[in-house]
């Protein structure tokens, strides 16, 4: 029997605007671009998936004309919904500002994703190898936060548990967060994101604690790539990938998503961390938050790429700018 992912995050749908630059207050900029695309919780589940991982949508589903877009999105990467689509209740939606050198500002707003109860989670059951992702924004959410709370505690130990702290972990109750950190046999994060986890501690804090059963800590650093910290072992700096970064958005859930996919297929934490460095710089090239790379693009990558740590790029399709896989 094979592992699976088990996508508890919810996913939304993206409106994507490219932009010169972010607007100021009062000001009107008009777009070069946009698309209405899927996102949040399915870029890390597109990513595994892609990575030759069977994957399950365990968020939240509406009805509606947006996710009436995820729906069909999941389908289109052979992602099974499994929870009923909740009445009057259309999906979530984030509008996302893509400047010039490809970062990305959000403003978003939950909708079925953000809905969550024991009722509705009855029909998300594990087996043995699953793997379950979980990112922060389902724990802010009141209408979510209980329910996952105590699905996640329930977990059995042959189940491994991914957290995702995002940008909003900090709004997250201390009582929660400590009993889902707890529970984490990995966490993954930008270097922003550890630090709000651990008051300024970096990854290595978070398998000090006492109560503290995680394998390691996947730290982001941007263009620089990332740090694997495990135990009783120095971190490891795995340097990023030089591209000509077009958009950043949804390169941190590639990361994770196609971290998930190597290391349920067997490879070492090394290893696994390095291919999803490779894979969060091959998103950056593709405008869009869900636009991880197959398992084959990923190999070719790694076969001819040159790693960004000193000394200039070895052709002109990598010429100057370094992916950010900062983006949660």
């Amino acid at each position: 029997m094979t592992a699976r992912l088990i996508q508890l995050s919810g996913a939304v749908v993206d409106i994507v605007y490219r932009i010169v630059r972010v607007p100021l207050p009062g000001e009107d900029i008009l777009a070069e671009g946009m698309m209405i695309t899927a996102g949040g919780g399915f870029n890390a589940a597109a990513a595994a998936r892609r990575g030759g991982m069977e994957v399950v949508y365990a968020g939240g589903l509406g009805t509606g004309p947006f996710a009436t877009i995820l729906g069909t999105a999941l389908a289109a990467e052979g992602i099974v919904a499994v929870q009923p689509p909740q009445p009057a209740r259309d999906q979530g939606s984030c509008v996302v500002l893509v400047d010039a050198a490809g970062e990305r500002t959000f403003v978003s707003r939950e909708g079925a994703e953000g809905v969550q109860s024991t009722m509705a989670l009855a029909p998300v059951t594990v087996r043995d190898r699953d793997w379950v992702l979980l990112s922060a924004y389902t724990l802010v959410y009141l209408t979510s936060r209980t329910a996952v709370h105590a699905w996640v505690r329930a977990l059995p130990d042959s189940v491994t548990f991914v957290f995702d702290p995002t940008a909003v972990v900090g709004q997250v109750p201390p009582d929660i967060l400590a009993d889902i950190v707890a529970r984490a046999d990995w966490i993954s994060g930008n270097i922003a994101e550890i630090g709000m986890l651990t008051d300024g501690g970096g990854g290595m804090a978070l398998l000090r604690g006492p109560a503290s059963r995680a394998r390691g800590v996947l730290v982001r650093r941007g263009p620089a790539g990332s740090t694997l910290v495990l135990r009783d072992t120095a971190p490891i700096a795995l340097p990023g990938y030089r591209v000509a970064a077009v958009d950043t958005n949804g390169a941190g859930d590639t990361y994770i998503g196609s971290f998930i996919a190597a290391a349920a297929a067997g490879a070492p934490p090394e290893e696994a961390a390095h291919r999803a460095n490779a894979a969060a710089a091959l998103s950056t090239l593709r405008p869009g938050p869900a636009t991880a790379p197959t398992d084959a693009e990923i190999r070719s990558f790694l076969a001819e790429a040159p790693q960004a740590r000193t000394g200039p790029p070895s052709d002109a399709r990598r010429p100057t700018q370094s992916n950010d896989a900062t983006s949660a």
